[in-house]
């Protein structure tokens, strides 16, 4: 009987976090069903303990690993051949497991055609059947989480601003998700499942829970979660954005030690200015790219949220 190698394409900021970290909370439980949850480290980087497979398989399969943004943050860019070395040493060890294999990264999902098909049929060689899911959020929603995630990570984005005066949209236009999704259809065929994003957050144990059951046929009652990434409130990600400009994480591809980043503490103060949304101007400037988005997410998925998504607006900061 083949083993089957389970692997959650993510896609970013659909929970990826959450369900990455109650599979590591919780590998006795996997273990006891017959799926193992591998653990990566890079010593270099003094990273023990490694549980969105996003990092090592990523930095293992892309063309130009020493500009991969995890390697330049954790400063091993220069250690890159032998960080790589280890990493594909211990893919080797896991594959090699007589277990059932669940792997989690939504950077995979980000390597193109070729490498990914090339990672996928390494695994086939080790025996293994694929069993592939992805969560697909709707665009709108999608876009604004992706944007306050850019703006976190201490990238300028000039369509968010303080006052509505954002005139240009075109660099978020790369942000679509269908072109993604037609990958891994092109590469896994029917090994792929696509999952709404909205009912798994309706789930009674959340998106981690609903992929513990819908996907790995696990009851969720039995786990522990562990919430992912917090959100901030809508003037903290626009002053951030404001920081970003003046100075950003990154400067000529170097960690920037001028950038300011806003903490927890200071976002507490602001909650009174709400969610993170676009106003109704910085939605006019993107609404074609969504709604052509909408649309073929809907073609590829027959999703209904696709095409029924609420659209909510926040309030410029100063009028």
């Amino acid at each position: 009987m083949p083993k089957t190698c389970y692997i959650h394409f993510g896609l970013h900021k659909t929970a990826s976090t959450s369900f990455q970290e109650s599979c590591a909370n919780n590998t006795k439980i996997l273990d006891d069903n017959g799926i193992y949850y591998p653990i990566f480290v890079c010593r270099p980087a003094n990273k023990l303990k490694i549980t969105n497979h996003s990092i090592p398989i990523f930095s293992m399969c892309v063309h130009n690993p020493s500009e991969y943004h995890v390697n330049k943050r954790w400063g091993i860019s220069d250690k890159i051949e032998a960080v790589n070395s280890s990493y594909k040493r211990q893919l080797e060890a896991h594959l090699g497991s007589a277990k059932n294999l669940l792997f989690s990264g939504e950077d995979i999902s980000m390597l193109g055609e070729a490498r990914l098909s090339r990672f996928i049929d390494k695994i086939k060689d080790y025996g293994y059947k694929i069993k592939a899911t992805a969560l697909v959020r709707s665009p709108y929603s999608m876009l604004c989480s992706q944007l306050q995630e850019t703006i976190k990570g201490g990238k300028y984005t000039n369509l968010i601003s303080l006052n509505n005066s954002s005139k240009s949209s075109h660099e978020n236009q790369i942000n679509g998700k269908a072109n993604i999704l037609k990958k891994l259809q092109l590469v896994l065929n029917e090994s792929i499942r696509f999952h709404s994003f909205e009912r798994a957050c309706a789930d009674t144990f959340g998106p981690a829970g609903y992929l513990f059951r819908e996907f790995l046929g696990l009851d969720p009652a039995k786990f522990e979660y562990t919430k992912g990434n917090e959100s901030y409130s809508n003037l903290t990600v626009r002053l951030q954005n404001e920081f970003n400009k003046i100075n950003p994480a990154f400067d000529n591809k170097k960690m920037n030690p001028s950038h300011l980043k806003l903490d927890s503490s200071i976002d507490h103060n602001f909650k009174f200015s709400g969610k993170f949304l676009l106003t109704e101007h910085e939605h006019s400037l993107v609404k074609e790219f969504l709604d052509g988005e909408s649309e073929a997410l809907y073609k590829l998925t027959g999703m209904d949220e696709m095409l029924s998504q609420t659209i909510q607006f926040s309030n410029p900061i100063y009028q």
